[in-house]
């Protein structure tokens, strides 16, 4: 079956607007995580995403990401593993030393 952005949206909703930060996280987990999309690995890039995004910016959002992470995971009746915790987190470290030494 070929992807279909309108078909995910029409079964699974938009993002969660309760969240500030996470709702594409919440969505990816929706969709693929506890949902029955069927992701596979295409070896070429087809985006470019900026990392300072509103994560990244600061202790206080990298905070709220986290809390809205463990919601996410909550609001599926699920525990957030620790080490996608540790994962994500130490991912993010390195995107913002990157993104502030390009600021400068």
């Amino acid at each position: 079956m070929g992807f279909s952005i309108r078909k995910v949206y029409e079964r699974f909703s938009f993002y969660g607007e309760s969240f500030k930060i996470g709702g594409d996280y919440e969505f990816m987990l929706r969709v693929v995580h506890f949902g029955t999309i069927k992701v596979e690995y295409i070896p070429e890039t087809l985006v470019i995403i900026r990392v300072d995004g509103i994560s990244s910016r600061s202790v206080r959002t990298r905070v709220q990401a986290f809390i809205e992470d463990m919601r996410a995971w909550r609001m599926h009746g699920k525990k957030l593993p620790l080490c996608t915790l540790l994962l994500k987190r130490l991912k993010k470290i390195n995107q913002w030393v990157f993104a502030n030494r390009n600021k400068r």
